[in-house]
């Protein structure tokens, strides 16, 4: 059974190994090695020393003055306050590349930024990390200033500063504890006298997506983040309004001037601020499934009910035609450039009894071929992201499969010429459904936590109106 299983994966294309990789994980050095310390390029910086442990805990001391060298080694790290704050802020680290250190890290060197508070008993406490990660075939160079970037991200990310009334933020719609979706059929609006047209798609592993929004309307997430700011029914934003407010506090001023060092856009405009909510967006990896665990070699992370529903997805159900590994999207390999949209005539509610009227596609294209033509959605962490499809009709994956397993808006006697998904029944049985459902399961990864700010920047004359992760 582990062999027709290994073998049928193996036929879907690309191996998973080139998108295993922790983008969040703890840069690994020699256990009590301590490095460097020195001021960070901030007048409003404090010394500061790390120790790193083999066993990935570690400990951060804040002491004004104290500075040391290990190792040979080059890294550096500064303190960098948040709202002025003694106990609270940022730890940069910059890691020169040397032989050493590249052995033991495996990397050529680069930044980490980690996120810190001091606790009740005052002793300092990593809310999150941010490292340096080849991101193979993303097709984007991340340089020295891309975790820097992606803290600056963070932050706005989670800030209802871009939004036209300072009460919403990105987080709004995409919340970490929902898979960056919101487990809703359709988000409110911007006047919450109504909903928006299309349920929230999750942000994970979108840095290796290559269209966005349901309709792939965009081809990049820094167009991605445009579009929700200045929709009005979203954010309902403004950039250069936006980039005043954040001008006007300093804690801003420095985290823009720690992601682009000598560059124009540390004078915070628009281009800045979609280049750094993107940087955090591709951060968002989920790649650490039972499933992603079997391929790794643990063989006991799938129970055999999943492996049947693996071999399912990739055969009599075929799952696998349109939902490509490994990330079970609509990504085409070998290449993985170009993203599929599917006609499936999908209905208004699970009860299937009326055609969905969304007409997708088209809306940008205007061509009939596109009519109710949707991006095909990816299928991990799914437990997180219910309810389903575009407009949120299916609250569970039992519905969705009985969708497909009859044949798609064809068999419910639906008038969709240009359906691309055919019509005849799966005639999959109970048994098999649940295998199906077993195996989609699999494919959440609980083990990765995004962790939120725990408080936001300061912007003199907004405190009283921004609320962490917005109010809406």
């Amino acid at each position: 059974m582990k062999k027709k299983f290994l073998l049928s994966l193996l036929s879907g294309g690309l191996a998973l190994s080139a998108f295993a990789q922790a983008p969040l994980s703890l840069p690994f050095v020699a256990k009590d090695t301590l490095y460097a310390t020195t001021d960070f390029t901030h007048s409003n910086t404090v010394q500061a020393k790390v120790l790193f442990s083999a066993d990935l805990n570690y400990v951060i001391n804040l002491e004004t003055g104290d500075s040391a060298l290990a190792k040979g080694n080059h890294d550096f790290t500064g303190y960098l306050p948040i709202n002025g704050s003694s106990s609270y802020g940022y730890i940069i680290v910059n890691h020169e590349i040397t032989n050493t250190r590249n052995d033991i890290l495996g990397d050529g060197g680069g930044m980490t930024v980690f996120e810190v508070q001091k606790d009740a008993n005052g002793e300092w406490q990593t809310l999150g990390s941010y490292k340096n990660v080849d991101f193979t075939g993303v097709g984007d160079d991340f340089s020295h200033t891309r975790t820097a970037q992606i803290a600056l991200g963070k932050a706005l990310f989670f800030d209802p500063v871009l939004s036209g009334n300072q009460e919403r933020s990105c987080a709004s719609c995409h919340k970490p504890e929902q898979g960056f979706s919101d487990a809703r059929v359709r988000s409110d609006n911007f006047t919450s006298d109504a909903t928006l047209g299309r349920n929230t798609p999750s942000l994970l592993n979108v840095a290796f997506q290559q269209s966005f929004f349901w309709d792939g309307r965009v081809s990049s997430l820094e167009e991605q983040v445009k579009d929700v700011t200045l929709n009005p029914s979203e954010l309902h934003g403004n950039f250069d309004t936006a980039a005043l407010r954040l001008k006007n506090s300093a804690a801003y001023r420095a985290l823009f001037e720690a992601a682009f060092p000598n560059s124009r856009y540390a004078q915070i405009n628009g281009a800045a601020i979609q280049k750094a909510i993107a940087a955090y967006e591709r951060s968002l990896i989920a790649l650490n499934s039972p499933f992603d665990q079997y391929m790794r070699g643990s063989l006991n992370a799938l129970p055999k009910k999943a492996e049947q529903g693996f071999n399912l997805f990739m055969g009599k159900a075929l799952c696998s035609t349109c939902h490509f590994f490994p990330l079970f999207n609509g990504t085409v390999p070998p290449h993985y450039r170009k993203t599929e949209n599917e006609v499936l005539g999908l209905a208004s509610s699970a009860q299937n009894k009326t055609l969905d009227q969304d007409s997708g596609k088209y809306l940008i294209s205007l061509t009939p071929l596109h009519i109710r033509s949707f991006k095909t959605s990816g299928l991990r962490n799914l437990s997180q992201t219910a309810p389903y499809m575009h407009n949120g009709a299916y609250p569970d994956l039992k519905s969705v499969i009985e969708f497909y397993n009859r044949g798609g808006g064809q068999a419910f006697h639906f008038e969709v010429e240009n359906q691309t998904l055919p019509a005849d029944s799966l005639g999959l049985n109970m048994q098999e459904v649940e295998a199906l459902v077993s195996f989609l399961e699999c494919l959440n990864d609980t083990s990765t936590k995004f962790q939120i700010p725990s408080q936001l920047p300061a912007i003199p004359g907004t405190s009283d109106r921004r609320k962490l992760g917005g109010a809406y």
